[in-house]
């Protein structure tokens, strides 16, 4: 009779037999083990690279989705990796010498590494490279396949469905490469007209109904437009009928070739249909705005008008935002307008289409002009021209505000609304905006109440000690005559190298905003200003403020014994420098040697005084070299 085990309970369970192999080699063993796992987790960290460096305004181009599924993937390579070269050196450790297991171990993992980097090399797609590495590993380990594998496979298999179901069924409505190229419904513009109204509106029956409480408060010889996306997601495809109906009885939806988000191209599609319309202003607005037009329409000046925010923090990568409008409301003029849709520039997008106005005007000096009369859905001041309408009660709302303008009530009168709007006095009222740590200038807008410069990180020195007896610094911690802060090393591009020959009195606003453009796009740039008519103290604004730019002035003694020269050639050119400076070209060709040669001996971007950065290359670690004029597409894809 078979007698029933008096173990506990947790010694019957099943636990993966040991590596069976001396003490002593117990530990080398698993690290050996542990070193099948770095072609795959070497595979991971690129692909988390990846992730972080998209650049967003390229949408063709592989997705973070598809770098975390193809993530995934590497970690249950990494996983079956570990397994299988355990379960081997488990039999190899039972029938061989140790050395001997160690070497086939070994071996096993240098084939399987060679395997990875031949497919990671052969094929460019980062899942389908896992995917066939995985496949190796699964036919390998067959023989001894059990749950260890089964579940992670799985969860994999699960995790990767749905993250890729959700990119197949959403990017045909998003990519902007996608969207059908023509105007849809009443794309048929007016002629003429003092005011465009452009009301951003969507693909909901929501939005259907605030459209018809719209229509009945505005004028009716405005020309306005509702301005629809393409549908954003599968779902709101139905509505096309209805919209269909809807544009021929009212003739004032309009459908633009991008899609129905805040972050798309929405409203810039929207600025481009106006092309052959003679107007004088654009208005943009929303479709949950009350806006009062016998006000609006009697007051329209300036070129850019809205309730302004100035110089708000930034996550942008930029030390702080330029300022912006409110997009609920604003209007611009028509030469705004024509900068916006004629100036053939790539365009940085945000997730909010009033921020992006700001960064593409940024380049052009335009400033908005404040208006506090614009105003949110929690407030409400009696002398208003436009308020955001709360979604809960819209309709109710609605009406009894048109109502009020109908009989000359005030027209946040019965609205039970107490706080103090932006910018307004608060007697009385239930809060005060100033508690919010808020400031609000009257011409100038809205601004934190204490707004510290951020400071810049200081960069690090060139090294602790200068290299070797001919190297010596010519701006401490900063360039020596072999190296320089950034040179040889993965952030090369944020040196910069600018020439200046002419007297303090030519430096104008233009050559100002060049230099403050570098530190836009790229807040720890370092600027090296070459040039013998400037001083350090011509820039000390900026370096009070943490940025980082530096005078170097130079003669021909210096350049000698600084070996900016490239050979015994360029050498004999310097040596010449009395009778080469009669020339009358002298100094073009100084500078133009000048630039060659930093850009050859320590790298960087070399860029002339008066080139702006309107935005900066999508790859930090391109090469390149400017061109006035191009005819390529992909070099216009981010130059000005």
């Amino acid at each position: 009779m078979v007698q029933p085990t008096t173990l506990p309970f947790f010694r019957q369970k099943h636990t993966p037999p040991s590596l069976n192999v001396p003490r002593r080699y117990e530990l080398s063993v698993k690290l050996v083990c542990l070193l099948s796992t770095v072609p795959a987790l070497w595979h991971a960290i690129q692909n988390i690279k990846h992730i972080y460096s998209i650049t967003p305004s390229i949408s063709l181009q592989t997705s973070w989705t598809e770098y975390t599924v193809a993530t995934l993937w590497c970690v249950l390579s990494a996983y079956w990796h570990w397994h299988l070269t355990t379960h081997l050196m488990q039999q190899w450790c039972y029938r061989l010498e140790i050395k001997q297991a160690f070497m086939r171990c070994l071996g096993f993992i240098g084939s399987m590494t060679l395997l990875s980097v031949t497919i990671s090399l052969w094929c460019q797609d980062p899942i389908v490279t896992q995917l066939m590495i995985c496949s190796v590993l699964l036919i390998i380990s067959l023989p001894s396949f059990s749950t260890f594998l089964l579940w992670p496979l799985l969860t994999v298999m699960v995790i990767s469905a749905i993250l890729l179901s959700g990119k197949i069924q959403y990017d045909p409505y998003r990519l902007m490469e996608l969207m059908p190229d023509q105007y849809a419904l009443d794309q048929y513009p007016p002629t003429s007209s003092t005011a465009i109204v452009l009301i951003l509106s969507s693909w909901s029956m929501e939005a259907a109904e605030r459209r018809q409480l719209i229509r009945s408060q505005l004028p009716k010889d405005m020309q306005y437009r509702f301005v629809l996306g393409q549908p954003s997601q599968p779902k709101m495809a139905w509505m096309q009928p209805l919209l269909t109906t809807e544009s021929d009885q009212f003739h004032d939806l309009l459908i633009v070739p991008a899609p129905d988000t805040h972050s798309s191209q929405k409203l810039l599609e929207a600025m481009r249909w106006t092309k052959s319309i003679e107007y004088e202003y654009l208005i943009k607005t929303e479709d949950d705005m009350f806006v009062r037009w016998d006000r609006v329409l009697d007051e329209l000046q300036d070129d850019w008008r809205g309730f302004v925010y100035h110089n708000m923090p930034s996550d942008q990568d930029l030390p702080l935002l330029p300022d912006y409008t409110w997009g609920k409301f604003y209007w611009l003029s028509r030469k705004v307008v024509e900068l916006l849709i004629y100036t053939d520039h790539p365009h940085r997008w945000t997730e909010k289409d009033d921020i992006n106005l700001s960064l593409w005007l940024f380049g052009f000096n335009i400033k908005p002009v404040h208006d506090r009369r614009i105003q949110t859905a929690d407030v409400c001041e009696d002398d208003l021209i436009a308020k955001q309408v709360a979604l809960t009660d819209f309709k109710q709302t609605w009406t009894q505000m048109v109502e009020h303008v109908q009989t000359h009530q005030p027209i946040c009168q019965g609205l039970a609304l107490t706080r103090c709007a932006l910018c307004y006095p608060c007697h009385g009222r239930s809060d005060d905006w100033r508690s919010q740590s808020v400031d609000c200038d009257p011409f100038r807008g809205v601004s934190p109440a204490s707004l510290p410069y951020p400071k810049i990180p200081q960069v690090a020195e060139v090294k602790d000690q200068l290299s070797n007896g001919t190297d010596h610094w010519i701006i401490p911690n900063m360039l020596s005559t072999e190296t320089s802060v950034y040179s040889n090393e993965t952030h090369w591009h944020l040196l910069y190298w600018v020439c200046w020959t002419s007297e303090p009195s030519t430096f104008t606003d233009r050559h100002w905003r060049a230099l403050e453009l570098v530190w836009i796009h790229e807040p720890q740039a370092v600027i090296f200003m070459i040039s013998n008519t400037l001083s350090q103290s011509f820039f000390q604004d900026y370096l009070d403020q943490g940025y980082q730019i530096q005078v170097v002035q130079f003669d021909k003694q210096r350049l000698l014994n600084w070996g900016w020269y490239f050979g015994s050639g360029t050498q004999d050119w310097l040596s010449g420098w009395e009778q080469w400076e009669k020339g009358k070209f002298f100094y073009w060709h100084l500078t133009d040697y000048i630039r060659c040669l930093l850009l050859y001996h320590y790298g960087g971007t070399y860029m002339d005084m008066d080139a702006l950065w309107i935005r900066i290359p999508p790859d930090s670690q391109m090469e390149f070299i400017g061109s006035d004029y191009s005819q390529v597409h992909s070099d216009r894809a981010w130059t000005l």
